[in-house]
């Protein structure tokens, strides 16, 4: 190999040193931010007053608390379509949503938050003893408090199918829900449709002074063939205790409330949020604003999602034991048994090859110096003013063996160069009688500064 082409080698091996090394420290340095710099994440929660937007907010709590470096915003939003929106469009790292409602494609399950009942408040007659229909097919043509838009309204309109009814069937009052219920107590709707945990206090208010009823919907197993997110379930007698409803077990339709993450969320954050749904649950509790007293008892129902079928596959970071996971091992840069093999593969190659390029200095430096000796001699015959180039000669001696002290000259080149140098010197004493060897000796100790060291170098 010439040297030209052991040259461009050796600079291409720089190169991709330089690379991996670059590449190395930015992944130690994304790693390191990682897991000590701050980490932000956006919730859209829910509505104002909802059960999921109080929930939020003490996750939001507990977080701080123990994780200060994650930092959580709660944002108070238009319901779980408008949710999913937002972690769709990226403006939400997370989302609280109902699982009977088509997730975004980047959307992954974090927590089970808890279940989601249809509840069916209807009249009673005047005697309050009877609901004023004795099953949902007797709605038909009645007036319900409920916004024609939305999750709770496709629901709605999916139980009816399976009584052959269909949206025209019925009268939709109430833009929201708030507005529904004032309808409902003004005597304007026969009845107000919610999908919301038992013991909301919306249902409460709804139930309140026994003029109303919860109805009956015995249709659980055939919705669940239809939509797996369904399942049956009972609302317990009397678990409205301030009005002792239902005066007995109601049979209905629950679905998960999940929270749901983008797949592009660090792993490390979920895996926080995660553990933090799923272990916490009394300070989560008492992390509850004080106006949503009656959701405390959500946070005992949150669990790791296990046997619900919705569209969301599992987040990697809710995966149960994923600090300890092989797969977050492999992953991580900061791990040792990935990443530090590799830096002491680079940091020899990086050793070896300044140790090349360090001998390559030296191999130049000491030419140099050799050439420069051999061309004064060369020029010592032709020279009108010899006497400068026998004081450059005098002058190179010592600077040469300063380099060989500090290590920019190798011992072997010192040795050619010292040769060199002495038949130089040996032509000008020919011509001019030689130096005077004591006063030469003592000008290139006080030069170099190290006589004792020059002893063993000095031309003999």
């Amino acid at each position: 190999m010439t040297g030209s082409t052991k040259q461009f080698a050796s600079k291409g091996l720089i190169v991709v040193l330089s690379l991996a090394s670059v590449t190395l420290l930015t992944f130690w340095t994304l790693a390191l931010y990682r897991q000590f710099g701050p980490q932000e994440v956006v919730i859209a929660a829910g509505p104002d007053k909802s059960d999921s937007l109080a929930l939020m907010q003490a996750l939001k709590v507990v977080v701080t608390r123990h994780h200060p470096r994650i930092r959580v915003t709660v944002r108070q939003s238009g319901g779980t379509e408008d949710n999913l929106k937002q972690l769709e469009q990226g403006r939400a790292q997370l989302a609280v949503s109902q699982v009977d409602v088509a997730a975004p494609r980047n959307a992954r399950t974090v927590s089970v938050l808890f279940q989601d009942v249809f509840q069916l408040v209807v009249r009673r007659t005047e005697d309050k003893t009877q609901p004023v229909v004795s099953g949902f097919e007797g709605l038909k043509g009645k007036n319900i408090g409920l916004a024609k838009d939305g999750p709770q309204y496709k629901a709605f309109l999916f139980v009816a199918s399976q009584f052959g009814l269909k949206d025209s069937d019925f009268t939709f009052v109430g833009g929201n829900n708030a507005i529904a219920a004032q309808f409902f107590e003004r005597n304007e709707a026969d009845a107000v449709f919610r999908i919301q945990p038992v013991l909301s206090a919306d249902i409460s208010r709804l139930l309140a002074g026994g003029g109303a009823t919860l109805l009956p919907i015995s249709v659980a197993q055939a919705l669940q063939a239809r939509n797996p997110a369904y399942t049956g379930t009972t609302i317990p007698k009397a678990v409205y205790a301030d009005t002792a409803s239902p005066v007995a077990d109601v049979p209905t339709i629950q679905t998960a409330r999940v929270l749901l993450a983008s797949e592009d969320v660090d792993a490390e954050v979920v895996s926080v949020l995660s553990d933090i749904l799923a272990t916490r649950h009394l300070e989560l509790a008492e992390a509850m604003p004080p106006q949503s007293d009656w959701a405390k008892t959500l946070a005992a129902g949150i669990k790791r999602p296990s046997g619900v079928v919705w569209d969301a596959p599992l987040h990697p970071g809710a995966e149960p034991g994923f600090r300890n996971s092989q797969a977050a091992s492999v992953l991580n840069p900061l791990n040792l048994r990935t990443s530090l093999p590799l830096l002491a593969i680079l940091v020899a190659l990086w050793v070896l090859e300044l140790r090349r390029e360090g001998a390559r200095l030296r191999r130049r430096r000491s030419d140099a110096y050799i050439a420069t000796a051999a061309n004064l001699k060369v020029s010592i015959a032709e020279a009108e003013d010899q006497e400068a180039i026998i004081s450059e000669l005098r002058d190179l001696y010592p600077a040469a063996l300063r380099d060989l002290r500090n290590g920019k000259m190798s011992g072997e080149g010192f040795e050619v160069f010292q040769n060199v140098w002495k038949s130089s010197m040996e032509a000008v004493g020919v011509r001019e009688g030689g130096p005077e060897p004591k006063s030469f000796t003592a000008s290139v100790r006080a030069k170099v500064g190290q006589p004792d060291l020059f002893k063993y170098l000095q031309p003999k």
